[in-house]
């Protein structure tokens, strides 16, 4: 049986989500960029276009640089997401704490209904 305040439950549930998801996303995005600016004119030595030659610094440089790249879409997807996912399962707890005030107003005219008939 679900308790009284399951949709405010759910709500907190989806901003706490919110907070943590956005937390790590912003953490990973400012990681990866730092990462792609050190290394991003080593982008055209990276295996993805090519390889170095032979020159193995250029080559890890210009991975780096690459799945940088990468992850920092990755990291704003994720962002993105996580927003969504946070408004629906907020918009869910909403929906559901409403329901649960007209259940109890619905039951309480019930019971008036009741009470004036006998």
């Amino acid at each position: 049986m679900l308790k009284d305040n399951t949709g405010k439950i759910i709500r907190i549930t989806a901003l706490i989500l919110f907070i943590i998801c956005f937390l790590i996303g912003i953490t990973a995005l400012i990681g990866y960029t730092i990462i792609y600016l050190k290394n991003y004119e080593m982008i055209p030595f990276s295996s993805y276009y090519g390889g170095s030659g032979g020159d193995d610094l250029l080559l890890t440089a210009g991975n780096r640089a690459y799945y940088a790249r990468t992850n920092m879409l990755i990291s704003i997807l994720f962002l993105i997401g996580s927003y969504i996912v946070s408004l629906i399962m907020y918009g869910f707890g909403k929906l559901v704490e409403n329901s649960e005030r007209s259940l109890e107003i619905l039951m309480e005219i019930k019971e008036c209904n009741s009470n004036n008939k006998e």
